[in-house]
């Protein structure tokens, strides 16, 4: 069945379950219109670290990222740009789904996609296959994003470089950060609130952690924070206290 969306959704709640069984958080923000900058539909974080991914609904349709020349000049500036592979490998993502098995697979975006078998002899691309030992069952990837040393995964600094590269060098983009889309997790209604900013989401996260630790409060300490009239003041009112990155790795959270 073709349906990237219905597969993004289920991915991301099989994360959310993942990171229970770790004690972990888990947060993920699909980005929307973005991703033709940025060359993924989302972005997911332990509330400290972050990868983006991109979903598709089973491999065949990995091709398609052959009609995207944004796409191509990524795939040509990783290979020239030999720095850039490093916080590449470690957080930008593609993920499909085995339509034998309905079993999601993940691979590092440019192992999967970045080579002649996709693009063509014409895009001259230094791979002609996609590197299928790199390849991934969806638990293995859980399991190297939760763990203590984050394989999958960069610093909240790594990554707002990574995406100001992808999205300014590789996509021709005016715009160097992202913006998302969160719900006020403290009201009763479903009220959105943009934030505008990487360091305004994580100022978020750090504010609103997800109810996965086991020792995070099963419930909103108030019933309206006041953040959706002036979601400006998220970055603000919890960076300088409470969300700078812990070394090496964060840790679940204990409260809000």
């Amino acid at each position: 069945m073709d349906n990237e969306a219905a597969f993004s959704f289920n991915f991301s709640a099989f994360m959310a379950k993942k990171a229970k069984i770790y004690n972990w958080e888990f947060h993920a923000f699909p980005v929307g219109h973005q991703d033709v900058e940025l060359g993924a539909d989302f972005v997911i974080s332990d509330s400290t670290r972050y990868s983006i991914i991109e979903f598709k609904a089973s491999h065949a349709t990995c091709v398609a990222e052959n009609r995207k020349w944004r796409r191509r000049q990524l795939c040509e500036k990783l290979d020239t740009t030999i720095p850039m592979r490093v916080p590449h490998d470690k957080c930008h993502f593609i993920s499909w789904v085995d339509l034998e098995t309905g079993i999601a697979k993940v691979n590092i975006y440019r192992h999967e996609a970045c080579n002649q078998s996709v693009f063509g002899q014409s895009s001259r691309l230094l791979a002609l296959e996609p590197l299928a030992t790199t390849r991934m069952l969806g638990s293995q990837f859980a399991e190297g994003f939760f763990k203590g040393n984050s394989e999958f995964s960069l610093s909240r600094e790594e990554f707002k470089a990574y995406v100001k590269w992808v999205m300014k060098e590789t996509s021709g983009s005016q715009e160097e950060t992202l913006r998302f889309l969160v719900s006020d997790p403290t009201s009763q209604e479903c009220v959105q609130i943009p934030l505008f900013s990487i360091e305004q989401v994580h100022a978020w996260m750090q504010k609103y952690p997800s109810q996965n630790s086991s020792n995070t409060p099963s419930t909103p300490q108030t019933q309206n924070s006041g953040l959706a009239p002036n979601a400006g003041n998220v970055a603000d009112d919890s960076l300088d206290n409470d969300s700078q990155d812990a070394p090496g790795r964060g840790g679940p959270k204990s409260g809000i």
